[in-house]
């Protein structure tokens, strides 16, 4: 679970680096990561949801 929100939080910090001019790139063109940002979030999310079922179906929530 904590590599999990390890991994949202690296995508989410790279798409928040991304926005910035510091990745030199044509006007109007995204940034090769902005192209994966979505669907980075999209798994991670997924997996997030599918380790927390999977915890929650056991019985044991742990939520530290």
């Amino acid at each position: 679970m904590k590599k999990v929100l390890l991994v949202l939080s690296m995508v989410i910090s790279a798409s928040m680096y991304s926005q910035g001019d510091e990745i030199p790139g044509e006007p109007g063109d995204p940034a090769p990561i902005d192209m994966y940002t979505p669907a980075l979030l999209i798994i991670g999310g997924g997996l997030l949801l599918y380790y927390t079922m999977r915890k929650t179906k056991k019985g044991r929530v742990d939520l530290k």
